[in-house]
């Protein structure tokens, strides 16, 4: 990848990885909505609600963004991985103690509540494309993948790469000799585990907390509904945000390399299979856009009791 085209990626990203902990810190500073137009019983309620929501999402991001910077600055694979796993803990347990759910009256409702009235559509459909992205990544990866250790000669600019983690690939220049080039990280073997175990268990945390944020009992208020649809988007959209940015942040690195390689010369290697790395990378550029703008973003609180109609809330940029 030609300089320009890299250090926009690389500000981009970065741009996004910032907005995470300035919006999380913002969030928890905004002023509390203006309730004049709510009934005076409710006020208190949903201030509370309010207030709680934004320090869980806040908590959360912040948590999830000190633990994943500790993890790659202590060079732990996992480090992406490590951001969902403690996000969605942090926000789903923190979710389930509202007060105003654990406080006021519950009834049941007399209709079945569907995960999906409550999930910001737009957003969720990046997550299957996110999947296959990061999939098709590690199946054109694994069987290019180096099976053997790269170890440089003793040097203070030797570089010592795990089996699986790297790519070797051989050019010829115009004089016919031949060069070869290491292409680091790479989608093989190696990253099984710190990229796609972490991936499921966010998934299955992810699927545990949507399932909660359904089926839990129905908040009772004068006003219908429509406090209780509000909670239960907030809670949905926080869960489809983490895994957007987990999706999202360890495709970068994989997909510039995989452009790099495009044209070197490699068992079951060839350029079709390297122009993978470019939609990979604009892919994870959306997933991590629209990911961080669901969890700095502030929704309102008095939002359309409609839970079938439009599933996004309104929406206060943070």
């Amino acid at each position: 990848m030609t300089p320009v085209p890299a250090l926009t990626l690389i500000l981009a990203f970065a741009a996004l990885a910032l907005a995470l902990p300035i919006g999380a810190v913002r969030l928890t500073g905004r002023p509390d909505p203006d309730l004049a137009s709510a009934p005076e019983s409710l006020r208190g309620p949903l201030r509370k609600a309010d207030r709680h929501s934004r320090w869980t999402r806040s908590t959360a991001v912040l948590a999830a963004f000190a633990s994943a910077a500790i993890a790659h600055f202590a060079a732990f694979p996992a480090a992406p991985g490590v951001f969902g796993v403690v996000g969605l803990a942090v926000l789903v347990l923190g979710e389930r103690r509202s007060p105003i759910i654990t406080t006021t009256t519950r009834t049941a409702a007399l209709k079945p509540r569907r995960i999906r009235d409550y999930l910001p559509r737009r957003a969720t459909t990046l997550i299957p494309l996110g999947l296959v992205t990061v999939l098709g990544l590690f199946a054109l990866g694994i069987p290019t993948a180096s099976p053997v250790a790269h170890i440089d000669p003793p040097g203070p600019g030797a570089v010592n790469l795990p089996a699986g983690s790297y790519l070797e690939g051989v050019s010829t220049t115009p004089a016919g000799d031949l060069i070869r080039s290491v292409f680091y990280p790479w989608p093989g073997v190696f990253y099984v585990i710190p990229v796609l175990v972490p991936l499921a268990a966010q998934l299955a945390l992810a699927a545990a907390g949507l399932r909660s944020v359904a089926a839990r009992e129905q908040v009772s208020t004068s006003s219908g509904e429509q406090l209780d649809v509000v909670l239960r988007r907030r809670s949905a959209e926080g869960i489809v945000g983490f895994l957007l940015v987990s999706l999202a942040l360890p495709v970068p690195r994989f997909g510039t390399s995989m452009i790099e390689a495009a044209t070197w010369e490699v068992a079951q290697w060839d350029y079709l299979r390297g122009a993978l790395g470019g939609p990979a990378v604009l892919v994870a550029l959306t997933c991590m856009a629209t990911g961080v703008f669901l969890l700095i973003r502030r929704s309102s609180v008095l939002s359309s009791s409609r839970p079938s109609a439009d599933t996004t809330p309104s929406e206060e940029p943070a």
